[in-house]
């Protein structure tokens, strides 16, 4: 009888155990998944479809904001970890909302533009006076939303510099060459 007992039991136990553990796996997989980006929708709303760095200086050129260009790969793991963690940050989106037109281009899918300004890694984030058609800088690698920020606040620094100085020299220039 004693053996009748324990065996039910132990066939008991032995489906508890299939059940936990396959309820482990099912979860395993799906925050993988949701690590991998499989449920985020896609790119950053920040980016909001912008894929065209030429369309995006169009817009930039209207009220003379700057042009952030992420150049990233869908296979690039700290590319995924900045749309994941910085690009949605709001301090980030707000930044950028008010200072710049943000476009995010894949340099897989689009080889021109990659080529164009020589992408050699990932994720390369370029910073353009869009009015003027010039690079003001680049950054190469990951960086955290706070280091971002500061980056693109010094960009936004050197470019009212830049443009004191240039309008300074020209408004001072009276046509003798000295300065």
């Amino acid at each position: 009888m004693w053996g009748a007992i324990c065996e039910k039991v132990f066939m008991k136990g032995q489906k508890v155990i299939f059940v936990v553990l396959g309820l482990a796996l099912v979860g395993a997989v799906f925050l993988i998944a949701i690590d991998e980006g499989a449920f985020n929708g896609g790119e950053p709303a920040v980016f909001a479809g912008r894929n065209d760095f030429d369309s995006a200086v169009s817009e930039a050129k209207v009220d003379g904001r700057i042009v952030v260009v992420d150049m990233m790969a869908s296979w690039c793991p700290p590319c995924r970890e900045m749309d994941r963690r910085v690009w949605v940050d709001t301090g980030v989106v707000s930044w950028l909302d008010e200072n710049a037109v943000a476009v995010q281009v894949d340099v897989d899918k689009d080889e021109k533009t990659a080529s164009r300004f020589g992408i050699e890694a990932m994720p390369t984030i370029i910073a353009f006076d869009a009015v003027n058609g010039v690079e003001l800088d680049r950054h190469v690698g990951y960086l955290e939303a706070v280091d971002l920020l500061a980056w693109l606040d010094l960009v936004k620094r050197s470019r009212s510099l830049s443009k004191e100085e240039s309008r300074g020299i020209s408004e001072s220039d009276d046509g003798d060459g000295d300065h």
